[in-house]
């Protein structure tokens, strides 16, 4: 059997919970048979995974992934991926940047299954409005780039939803796991105790995580001032564990000034802080934002209580007072009142630690984690059927290329038709008063509904008469139609709404037209489903209006397997002539009984003549 090859791409992160995330999940990779990579820039992340998973290749981009925002380095980092990509069958991308230039490049390099992991969206409950929609429409932007997006708390799922970052089918909620039978068998360190002085009856007070201030240890410190002044009785010291991000050298200025040169101590990189974690009285994790902390579910997994932020993510794990306590978010007297709780009841410290250890067994193992996570990666194998179809698809109907277009030509026909909107909207106003565009349920891809603008052109509900089999009727002198709607129709001006459709990615500029939403045993081929709607289509420049349903479905289904960008450019051309010419707008009476002649274009303007038939015979 021939193995698959998947690559996970980090970029610049540091080390920290997705080490853990992705050793878990490499480790049933591996024992799947799958052949697994990681591109990295962390030389910590490449020393652990080369010790403990040497199976594994590392891949580096030599610091060209920046976590900031740098056009020069992003494009350089994009071209590298691209170049590390060919010949793997899977990408899996995780934090904010490596997530989008990964699926960038794995789209432009159509990989066949991409999958990206939010461990927490780069906008949060403290994010600015600018930042939480600029993020926003980055991470929505980049999502179409991908198959499936793994989100691992409820928040973060229900921000994706919001925000519409992927639809639902490509969105999953899966919860972190850990392995909680390894952490039963470490035992306590002791010796950190008596290296910082503490008698049996003192406090630790321990944090892991990197000096950042998405971490928030100032507020931990804060805390510890007022802890220090009111407990004179017993020492209470507080241990922070991690990897400076830029955060100790305030972090000392403030210790100095608080006077807790003894009470605050620092340790770097730890890589396994179990028996340490083991060895302290409580937990505090005071981030500003989380997906779902490694840390917090090792200190529970350690029967230690813990006290957290009450962010997303950590009230998803906590139960405020039963299997842990909760503080709101940077409140430093809300936090040392939770601690001063723990300081002060040991029976409440071995209560807490015990319900915390049985939620990781019930809701938070590796086991849980990895099987859920695998099936994210089978999912196509659930659709057969339809990946056959597909097969027969035009891959550059779902390209990046195709989005591309769309969105610059949607915006250059905006700014060029905007000069129309404003006179035409007056003039709806004299016809229509507050109901100058009308919206009308379509069926776009993948059968999905949606809401089509356009500009009123006849009175109000005349859309409910149709044709026979249920399209839309389109009759020359149709008294419905206002005299203005009638010159609207003529060239296409009732359409110009349209673009804000595209711009939101629900059409295309080119593609099957979308149809009302009909029965779908109307349809004997439904090939069009499997692209998003155009503005314009093949079966425009063939008839336009003049077409019965099933030839429009059969001619646009031909288009799905046919489509390229020289077939898109041939049919906005030919658009623009029949608009101007004025051709096929109204149904003609014998329609139904006539063939069609189309044309099927091939490379370098050799056409092929295809003929088709409703059906009906000709003596």
């Amino acid at each position: 059997m021939m193995q698959k090859k998947i690559i996970h791409i980090l970029g610049a992160s540091k080390f920290g919970g997705i080490v853990q995330y992705l050793a878990f999940l490499i480790e049933r990779q591996l024992k799947d048979n799958y052949q697994v990579a990681i591109l990295t820039e962390d030389e910590k992340i490449k020393s652990y995974f080369q010790k403990h998973f040497p199976q594994v290749k590392i891949v580096t981009t030599k610091k060209v992934y920046k976590r900031e925002i740098s056009p020069f380095y992003d494009l350089w980092a994009l071209l590298r991926t691209i170049k590390i990509l060919k010949g793997y069958s899977i990408v899996h991308t995780h934090t904010s940047k490596g997530g989008f230039i990964g699926r960038l490049a794995a789209k432009i390099c159509r990989i066949p299954l991409i999958i990206h992991t939010a461990h927490g969206f780069a906008f949060h409950e403290f994010s600015s409005k600018k930042a939480t929609l600029f993020y926003s429409f980055l991470e929505r932007l980049a999502s179409y780039f991908c198959d499936k997006i793994i989100l691992l708390n409820k928040k973060d799922y229900q921000l994706a939803k919001k925000f519409k970052i992927g639809n639902e089918k490509k969105l999953a909620l899966i919860y972190n796991g850990i392995d909680y039978q390894k952490i039963e068998k470490e035992k306590p360190d002791f010796s950190i105790r008596e290296k910082l002085g503490l008698k049996a009856k003192d406090f630790l007070i321990t944090f892991v995580g990197r000096l950042s201030p998405q971490k928030n240890p100032e507020i931990l410190i804060r805390a510890m001032k007022e802890l220090v002044k009111e407990n004179n009785n017993k020492k209470i010291c507080l241990l922070l564990i991690g990897e400076d991000m830029g955060e100790k050298e305030k972090l000392l200025r403030l210790i100095k000034e608080f006077q807790l040169t003894n009470n605050v101590h620092f340790l770097d990189f730890v890589k396994n802080p179990i028996p340490l974690l083991k060895a302290s009285d409580c937990f505090v994790l005071p981030s500003l934002w989380e997906g779902l902390s490694i840390a917090l579910l090792e200190a529970m997994a350690s029967s230690l209580p813990v006290i957290a932020s009450n962010i997303k993510g950590n009230n998803e794990i906590i139960t405020d007072g039963i299997n842990g306590f909760l503080f709101l978010p940077n409140n430093e007297k809300d936090l040392k009142e939770k601690i001063m709780l723990l300081l002060n009841n040991e029976e409440l410290r071995l209560k807490m630690g015990k319900e915390g250890k049985e939620t990781i067994i019930k809701r938070f193992s590796k086991e849980r984690f990895q099987e859920e996570t695998m099936k994210i990666y089978n999912f196509r194998k659930e659709n057969k059927e339809a990946n056959k179809r597909e097969k027969n698809i035009s891959p550059y109907l779902n390209s990046f290329a195709k989005r591309t277009f769309d969105i610059f030509f949607s915006l250059f026909l905006l700014i060029l038709t905007l000069p129309l909107f404003i006179p035409v909207l007056l003039i709806q106003l004299f016809y229509f008063k507050n109901k100058l565009f009308f919206t009308q349920e379509r069926r776009g891809r993948n059968l999905k509904i949606f809401k089509v603008y356009k500009f009123r052109t006849m009175k109000i509900n005349a859309e409910k008469l149709k044709r026979e089999d249920g399209s839309s009727l389109y009759l020359k002198n149709d008294p419905r139609v206002t005299k203005f709607g009638r010159f609207l129709r003529e060239f296409g001006l009732d359409e110009l709404p349209q673009i804000f459709n595209v711009l939101k990615g629900e059409m295309s500029i080119v593609g099957p037209r979308p149809d009302e939403v009909l029965p779908l045993e109307l349809y004997k081929d439904k090939t069009k489903f499997f692209a998003k709607p155009g503005l314009t289509s093949l079966s425009i420049i063939n008839g336009r209006n003049n077409l019965p349903l099933n030839l429009r479905n059969e001619i646009e289904g031909f288009y799905c397997q046919k489509a390229s960008f020289i077939l898109d450019l041939k049919i906005i051309l030919k658009t623009i002539l029949i608009i101007l010419k004025r051709e096929g707008i109204y149904n003609k009476q014998e329609v139904c009984d006539e063939e069609r002649l189309f044309i099927n274009f091939k490379g370098r303007g050799v056409y092929e003549k295809i003929k088709y038939s409703t059906g009906k015979s000709r003596s």
